[in-house]
Parts: structure tokens; sequence; C-alpha cells
């Protein structure tokens, strides 16, 4: 009987070693199925990586280029507008100058100076038909006719006759001024609308080219922007670059680590020197 039981209790205890050694077996199988399954899991995470980080550099140097290219064209686009502004408003400016001086201010008119030259121009036009005429003659008869037939009423006539034509002639003439107001009227009507719509233009042109700065500022603004994202987006490629080395060197000490539970170095027995 009790070597019935030594032999069970042996039994029972290399029956617990050989579980231990199955279990050990099975534990350090499983470890290197998960080394192996979690560097797969960090190749493929690096792969992805990778290319994400590639896709990622190629957008941002096709966006570099398009920018560089729509604020080329904005700048040259933005140039010819000014310089074409400027231009106009030279001419503007030109045709201006010649508008004043091809149209001076009026002066104001003294009625009493006008009538008094009107004056001046009807007794010199009358002193010139005096001079044509032989007034002695004219007189002669006159005097004779008073004489004669003492007729008032011829003197009338002759001085009517005087009168109406010095009445035609200044209406005529005052005719002739109201037109000539009239027309100084009109010219200096047309040169103030035309100096309204000079100054009109200026304004809108002056508009126009703050509008232009406006935008020329807003581009300077965008590219800017732009500049600091492609900044922004360097620094998101240099740390994700970063962060595929540090996985790289983690990746390498995994390997380094399956490699050592993997091959295990087995001791030597030290050799004893022979004794002579």
């Amino acid at each position: 009987m009790p070597k019935i039981g030594k032999s069970e209790e042996n039994m029972k205890v290399n029956d617990k070693e050989e579980e231990k050694k199955k279990t050990r077996e099975l534990s350090a199988n499983d470890c290197i199925v998960a080394l192996k399954y979690r560097q797969i899991l960090r190749n493929e995470a690096y792969e992805g990586l990778t290319k994400e980080a590639m896709q990622l550099l190629e957008t941002c140097n096709i966006a570099r280029q398009e920018t560089k290219k729509q604020t080329a064209l904005f700048d040259e686009a933005l140039s010819a507008e000014v310089d074409f502004t400027l231009a106009f408003l030279d001419k503007v400016d030109a045709e201006f100058i010649s508008i004043q001086n091809m149209y001076p201010p009026s002066p104001e008119v003294d009625d009493e100076a006008f009538l008094q030259e009107l004056k001046k121009t009807v007794q010199k036009q009358l002193d010139s038909l005096r001079s044509e005429t032989d007034m002695s003659k004219v007189e002669a008869k006159f005097e004779q006719m008073c004489t004669e037939n003492n007729d008032e009423k011829e003197l009338e006539d002759l001085t009517k006759r005087v009168m109406t034509k010095l009445g035609s002639e200044f209406a005529r003439l005052k005719e002739e001024k109201e037109r000539l107001e009239k027309r100084m009227k009109e010219i200096q009507k047309s040169a103030e609308e035309r100096e309204v719509r000079l100054v009109a233009d200026k304004i809108i042109l002056e508009r126009r080219e703050k509008k232009c700065l406006e935008a020329l500022a807003c581009l300077k603004k965008e590219r800017m922007d732009l500049e600091r994202n492609d900044e922004q987006r360097e620094r998101l490629l240099n740390d994700k670059m970063k962060e595929i080395d540090d996985m790289k060197k983690e990746i390498d000490e995994l390997n380094k680590i399956v490699e050592r539970l993997k091959f295990r170095p087995q001791k030597k027995s030290e050799e004893r020197p022979l004794v002579d």
C-alpha cells in the first residue's frame, strides 16, 4: 500500500510538471503570436501613416503652387487695373484743365455800364449817319417848311420817325444783349455740368481705386493665411514623420524582443582543465 501511494503521488507530480511545462509553452507561443500580430499591426499602421503623410505632402505642394499662381494672376490684374485707373485720372485732370482754360469764369455784367456803352454806340452810329447826310439841306428845308407852313405836325412826324428808328436800333441791341447773355448762361451751365460730371467721375474712380487697394490688401492677407497654413501643414507633417520614426524604433525594439524570445542561448558546461 505505501508503494502504490508513492507511485500515485509521483504520477501526480509529473502530471503537474507536464501541465506547468505545457502552460509555459502555450504562454510563450501566445506571447510570440501576440508580438507577431502586434508587429503586423504596427507595420500596417506605419504604412498607412507613411502613405497619408506622402499624400498630405503632395496636397500641400499642389496647394502652394496653385496659391502662387493665383497670387501672381491677382497681382498682375490689380497692377493693370491700378495703371488704367491712374491713366484715366490723368486724362480726366487734363480734360478738366482744358475745359477750364476754354471757358473761363464769366465776369459779372454791369447793366449801367452796358447801357452807357450802348448809348455811346448808338451815338456813334447817329453821328456816322449825320456825317453821311447833308444836314444843312435838311435843316434848310425844315426851316422853310416851318416858315411857310408853320406845320408842327410834320415836325412831330419827323421826330416820331427818328425816335422809331432809335427805338428799333435800341430794341435790336437789347435783343442782341439778351441773346449773348443767354448764350453765356448756356455755356456756363454746360461748363458747370461738365465740371460736375468730371468731379463725379473722379469720385467714382477714387472709390474704385480704394476698392482695388482693399482687394489687394485682402489678397495679401489671404496669401499670408495660406503661407501660415502651409507652415502648419509642414509642422503637422514633421510631427507625423517624428511619430513614424518613433514607431520604427518601437518596432525595432519589439523585433529584438521577439528574436531574444525565439533564440535563447543555452548555457554550456564549463570545461575543467586537465591536470597532468
